[in-house]
């Protein structure tokens, strides 16, 4: 008997200094990487900071909800000769201009078990910068946090920015992605072909080209074609659907079992606000992987325009009223007036024709069905 108790001591205490030593790693990793300052001012003792921006107002987030803005630095801190291993093209590899071709804000609320992802077009056309919101970036870090959360009404906790190589490395390292695949398709700008349908693994370099292709076609009928999605609307529900499944499909045994690899890309290629700390990171994970949330994907309204022979997308500030108001105010539709619920069904019929997953039905990604 006491030889057993001996050998569960030394099981327990050899468990302990393993958890100990894993922490301490982590931690250290953490305040390791590239850090940038996203911090607002705000009234002390208030839960509420109105800003009189488009007539939105920002709700600061109570401790049961954090929001990150999670987007894409492109070929930003890139090696230029790695194109090869990117499946990018040499010219976009050397760029490096950190534009943000991704963005998305990841919204998740611990009470309700739910997160929200709400792309916004890169092309987004922000007036008193008389640019598109994917430069707002390289201005500043906190500019760039603080018009994503003037245009959502959703104060930014957080940011992640991933390049390139990360997202490739990252998801090679946890074995690809399983996703569907509905026809064969293509996209040589994007360096992307599949020519085998249905829910199949793609390695890192073949989600990249998912993620980034908007001049897409599908192979129907004997004929290779363009359909609604060969568009950056199209590229942004891609987007969605591959954050969706990754929340789904990475486990995690696998995340404990390659932390060290993971630290060594993100050291190079990851940049996070300084606020970000270990213990919020392990905290965010373990709710999410304990709680298997609803995730719900919404797209940022807008329409198409030329301005000083610019292609741009104008904020349509009226549907995005709605928008905010679901994120912000409402647990379900009951609880909207009937006028607004009229106006929110009159909306989706209206655009039923064209892409109904990105007119803010919360079905983001729903074009591909779910292979995990």
């Amino acid at each position: 008997m006491r030889k057993v108790i001996l050998i569960l001591t030394a099981l327990i205490v050899t468990l302990s200094l393993l958890v100990f030593s894993i922490n301490m790693y982590v931690s250290l990793q953490v305040k390791s990487l590239e850090k940038v300052s996203i911090v607002t001012e705000s009234k002390d003792n208030q839960s509420m900071v109105n800003v009189e921006e488009n007539n939105s107002t920002i709700y600061e987030n109570l401790e049961n909800e954090v929001n990150i803005l999670l987007f894409s630095t492109g070929s930003k801190g890139l090696d230029p000769d790695s194109y090869q291993d990117l499946g990018i093209g040499k010219s976009r590899a050397k760029m490096k201009d950190g534009l943000t071709d991704s963005i998305v804000l990841v919204n998740y609320n611990k009470l309700n078990q739910r997160v929200n992802l709400i792309s916004i077009p890169r092309d987004l056309y922000i007036e008193k910068y008389g640019n598109r919101i994917n430069t707002l970036y390289n201005r500043s870090p906190k500019i760039f946090a603080d018009e994503v959360s003037n245009l959502l009404g959703l104060k930014v906790d957080h940011m992640i920015a991933v390049n390139f190589q990360a997202f490739v490395s990252i998801y090679d390292i946890f074995g690809g992605l399983t996703l569907d695949i509905p026809y064969p398709v293509r996209d040589a700008k994007a360096k992307l072909y599949i020519e085998e349908p249905g829910c199949q693994n793609l390695n890192g370099i073949e989600l990249l080209a998912f993620a980034r292709s908007r001049n897409w076609q599908v192979y129907k009928n004997g004929v290779w074609r363009s359909d609604s999605t060969s568009s950056d609307w199209g590229r942004i529900d891609r987007q969605q659907y591959i954050l969706r499944e990754s929340l789904s499909q990475i486990g995690k045994l696998e995340l404990l079992f390659n932390i060290d690899k993971i630290f060594a890309i993100m050291n190079k290629n990851v940049i996070i606000d300084e606020n970000l700390s270990y213990g919020k990171i392990i905290s965010l994970v373990t709710n999410v992987l304990k709680s298997s949330p609803n995730i719900k994907a919404y797209t940022y309204p807008g329409k198409g325009a030329m301005i000083a022979e610019m292609s741009v997308i104008l904020p349509n500030f009226e549907a995005a009223e709605l928008l905010k108001n679901k994120l912000n105010n409402y647990s379900s539709l009951e609880e909207i007036s009937s006028s607004e619920k009229e106006k929110i069904n009159s909306n989706e019929k209206e655009n039923n024709h064209k892409m109904p997953w990105l007119e803010n039905s919360g079905n983001g990604g729903k074009l591909y069905k779910n292979c995990s």
